[in-house]
Order: C-alpha cells, then sequence, then structure tokens
C-alpha cells in the first residue's frame, strides 16, 4: 500500500584470520514484494539509516530502465521499528509535469540529522520536454521529513539549469548532514555540456534552508581542467562523508563505463574548481562507485572495488585520519579468488571496526560480511549471508544503537520486477530485550 502525502601506492599487508565465524544475521527475509521493481541505488552507503530512537529509514525507488509518462518511476520511504515491523511506503517525490502527468524520481539517498529529521533527495523528471523521450531538464530534488513525523515538508527544487541544450540533467545525489544541522549535496551534472558531466555540490544553512544560488555557482569541477569539450571525461557519482571535525570529502568515477580512474578531494574550505587526486586508475565504475563512510572514531573511510591488478575486483579499504587531505595506502580486505568481486558496503562501529559487505559472482551470486580491525590489521572470514541462488545486487550495510549490522539487498528479477530483503542480526538488539521484558 503507498500513502501519498502533500505538502597508486604500496598495497598493505593484512593478517586473514584463521578463526571461524558465525553469521552475525538471521536468515534473510523478504523486506519489500509488491510485484513492482523495487530498485536501489548504485552508491548504497546513503541508502538506509537509524535514528536516535532505533527507527530503522530506508529510502528506494520503483521503476524500469526508462523513465516517463508511459513508465513513471517513484521514490519510496519506509521505516522499520523492532516488534512493528515495516511502515506503510509512503512516496517522496510529486512528480508531476504540467499536464498532470506523473514522470517520478530515482535513485534516492538518505541522511538522518542530528535531532532525527529524516532526508531524501533524488533526480527527478518533472521538467523534461515530454517530445525528448525524457532525456532533458532532470534536475536534483529533496526533501525532509520532521522527527516522529508521518508528512514529508515538500519537495525542493535544488537545480534549475538554463543551459541552450537539451541534455542538462542532474544525476545521483548524494547527502550528509554536519553536526550544525546544514545539509550537504553532491552530485553530477550535464548542464555545461551535453556529453561532459561535472561535480556539482550544494549546502543549506543550519536551518536546512537552500539560498537562491545560480547552478554556475555549485560547479565543483571544471571540464576544461581535463581536456575541455571533445576529449574530458565525464565525472560522474560522487560520494560524501562528512568527518567528526568538520573534513568533508567527495569521491567519484569516471565516464558511464566499467574500470575507470577513481579521484578524491577534499572540499571544505576549498574554492572550486578542484582537480582531485587520482586513487587508482580503474576503481571508478559507472555500475560499481567508490563509497565513503565517516568513522564515529574520527577520520573517514573509502572502500572501491579496484581492477588494477585483478580485472575480477578486489574489495580495498583506504583511511583518511583526522587533520589529513589524502588517504593512506590501500588495503586488500577481500580478492576475488577466481570469482568477479564488488559492490562493497561499509560501516565504521564505535570501536573503530569496519564492516563490510561484498557481492561475488562465479555462477553463483552470493554476498558476504567481513570485518576488518585497522589497529591490529586483522581481516575475519567472509561468511555467506545470502542462503539461496538469485542476483542478490546493491547490499547496504548499517549498524543499530548497539552496532548491530544491519543489510538490505536487492534482488534483481529483471527489468520489471525486483524485491528488497532484510538480514537483521542475530544477537538481539536493546529493543528487542526490552519486548522480551514486557
Amino acid at each position: 500500500m503507498y500513502l501519498r502525502h502533500l505538502a597508486p601506492a604500496l598495497v598493505a599487508v593484512v593478517t586473514f584470520s584463521g578463526v571461524a565465524t558465525a553469521s552475525p544475521f538471521v536468515s534473510p527475509e523478504i523486506a519489500v514484494d509488491e510485484g513492482v521493481n523495487a530498485r536501489f541505488t548504485r552508491n548504497t552507503s546513503t541508502q538506509a539509516g537509524f535514528d536516535g530512537n532505533g527507527v530503522l529509514h530506508l529510502a528506494y525507488w520503483i521503476g524500469g530502465d526508462e523513465t516517463n509518462v508511459a513508465n513513471p518511476s517513484y521514490v519510496i520511504y519506509r521505516n522499520y521499528t523492532v516488534g512493528d515491523g515495516w511502515a506503510d511506503a509512503v512516496i517522496v517525490d510529486e512528480s508531476f509535469n504540467s499536464s498532470d502527468d506523473r514522470l517520478g524520481g530515482r535513485q534516492p539517498s538518505l541522511a538522518i540529522a542530528g535531532n532525527d529529521d529524516v532526508w531524501i533527495a533524488w533526480h527527478d523528471y518533472r521538467h523534461v520536454n515530454p517530445g525528448s523521450n525524457s532525456i532533458d531538464n532532470i534536475e536534483i530534488y529533496i526533501d525532509r521529513l520532521p522527527s516522529g513525523g508521518s508528512e514529508f515538508s515538500g519537495n525542493v527544487r535544488l537545480t534549475e539549469t538554463t543551459a541552450p541544450h537539451s541534455g542538462d540533467n542532474g544525476y545521483s545525489p548524494q547527502i550528509a548532514i554536519d553536526g550544525d544541522g546544514r545539509v550537504h549535496v553532491v552530485w553530477h551534472d550535464f548542464t555545461i555540456n551535453p556529453d561532459i558531466s561535472d561535480i556539482y555540490y550544494r549546502v543549506s544553512d543550519t536551518s536546512g534552508i537552500f539560498p537562491e544560488e545560480s547552478i554556475a555557482s555549485h560547479r565543483l569541477t571544471d571540464l576544461d581542467d581535463r581536456g575541455g569539450a571533445g576529449s574530458a571525461p565525464s565525472f560522474t557519482l560522487p560520494a560524501i562523508a562528512l568527518g567528526n571535525d568538520g573534513t568533508l570529502v567527495t569521491a567519484w568515477g569516471t565516464g558511464t563505463g566499467g574500470a575507470a580512474p577513481m579521484r578524491i578531494a577534499r572540499i571544505d574550505g576549498v574554492t572550486p574548481p578542484v582537480t582531485g587526486t587520482e586513487v587508482s586508475p580503474s576503481a571508478g565504475s559507472f555500475f560499481d562507485p567508490p563509497r565513503l563512510v565517516a568513522s564515529p572514531t574520527g577520520g573517514i573511510w573509502l572502500v572501491y572495488t579496484d581492477r588494477q591488478t585483478n580485472p575480477l575486483g578486489e574489495i580495498t579499504l583506504r583511511f583518511m585520519a583526522e587533520g589529513e587531505s589524502t588517504f593512506g595506502s590501500p588495503t586488500v580486505v577481500a580478492s576475488s579468488g577466481g570469482m568477479t568481486t564488488n559492490q562493497p558496503t561499509i560501516q565504521v562501529d564505535g570501536d573503530g571496526i569496519v564492516h563490510l559487505v561484498h557481492r561475488q559472482l562465479a555462477g553463483q551470486t552470493h554476498l558476504y560480511y567481513l570485518t576488518y580491525d585497522p589497529v591490529a590489521d586483522v581481516v575475519s572470514p567472509a561468511v555467506q549471508i545470502t542462503e539461496s541462488t538469485s542476483n542478490w545486487v546493491h547490499p547496504a550495510l548499517v549498524l543499530d544503537g548497539d552496532d548491530h549490522p544491519w543489510l538490505l539487498f536487492e534482488e534483481d528479477l529483471g527489468t520489471s520486477n525486483g524485491r528488497i530483503w532484510m538480514a537483521r542480526p542475530a544477537v538481539a538488539t536493546a529493543v528487542e530485550d526490552w519486548l522480551f521484558y514486557q
């Protein structure tokens, strides 16, 4: 049921623990199965999160390979509480054109503020030209669900391009929120050139209001710095993370294909344009972009699939300590073993331990969980999470208030159908303990 609401370095040598590890999850269960094509974004670092009351918030989208009047899409929000389960789904985007035809949004990103407000950003098709096959004037939107509320505040348009060409599209926003309530948004946009995208960045004030500014003022990179029209590659699918000390980092890929260069840049206090630093010549895949996560103990982690030495992929971590502007040496925590290895997702607990889930494919596709202790330099044995064979994709890992891992992931059943699954922690949460006591 849907409710519409109004208003290049040496690789670090690590130790792989030989101790057998039990799965931290119970058997996965279907979370979204409505006979529709429920889908996650390619970068799932901001797909879901817990608030201070232990409520799990989730954003996803429904749609096919194209979004147009005949095939609309939907940005969806749901929440989950222990004991009550999943609440009804809410359509977030108010995406209708001037003829009142639904078009829709795609690729949502979710972040939770310190006051437990939930923010969701996405790219939206409501302004496209009906005769353009719906591939022009795609704009970035954002909305806010107040803490404890049941209705979103109202869609806010973040981009309004006036480009003379028809390819002026913004795609795939990612968001982060600082301790003062400012909402930071990055995305890639073709407003300058219909064939070459740059990275863009906006930030709200402390009340979450975005000031009136031209899209030109949000341009973070400049295609002229990398060869200009006709030769510059597109910069695409940026990730974002905000450290405890205010360090703001973005990482992005190159082009719209497979293995390609990946770059990172620290952008707090920096005057654009930035060029970024190449981290790997083969880790910037459009289908498997880099992810960034801030550590609660300080610093920022970068995770990506590196295909430089192994075309099947190696899951690689790098860490930027507080006060630094560059990431340290790469640490490979999962190699292919003859299987295609990709789509890592990470979170970091209060002890600084990195929790990681990734995907492996060799005839059968499965998701695997492991941990990495950066102090001891120890990687735990990988544990298989999925129990049956299917096309499991885009895992999203989140930690609850007790640092127990929860896993959400997509089952790709083709262009017209898909489901979202959830694996809850095997260890009882504090809320479950309280319910049992009651």
